[in-house]
């Protein structure tokens, strides 16, 4: 008897894996559709998603072309402008200094044929502006009524 449960035993463990390895096929089908099913996915996700990635990426490089292009610009324009403003700061200067220097010619040359005539003082009409030139070894002894402030200095 012990040889017909050894066979009975054996017999049911057989079944078993057998039942086993058609439970473990079904489960490698199950499973292959659904990584096939999820390839699939995948792959149209994929093919949704290139034409989006290559566009971001185009577009990425063109806005650092473009970039680079207003730095450049934006460089050479602050330069060129600093040049300028350098040379009209220059220029500025130099014609100030060429008015004043003419002007006090001309204030001296002035002064100097009013004193010939005896007068203390003269208006010069510039423009909008009025500038007085006065001999300043004649101010302690005549002053304009309009000018009382000299008088006190």
């Amino acid at each position: 008897m012990d040889q017909e449960k050894f066979y009975i035993v054996v017999t049911i463990a057989a079944a078993i894996i057998a039942i086993s390895f058609i439970a473990q096929a079904a489960t490698f089908m199950f499973i292959y559709r659904a990584i096939k099913r999820l390839t699939g996915i995948a792959a149209s996700l994929q093919a949704k998603a290139e034409p989006l990635i290559d566009q971001a990426q185009g577009t990425v490089v063109t806005v650092k072309t473009s970039v680079e292009k207003i730095t450049a610009q934006a460089k050479e324009t602050f330069e060129k402008v600093t040049i300028e403003t350098r040379a009209v700061a220059a220029a500025v200067s130099a014609s100030s200094q060429e008015i004043s220097r003419l002007a006090r010619h001309q204030a001296e040359q002035f002064s100097e044929s009013h004193v010939e005539r005896g007068e203390a003082g003269q208006r010069l009409h510039c423009g909008s502006e009025v500038v007085e030139i006065w001999n300043s070894s004649l101010l302690g002894t005549r002053l304009p009524p309009e000018r009382p402030a000299l008088a006190a200095k």
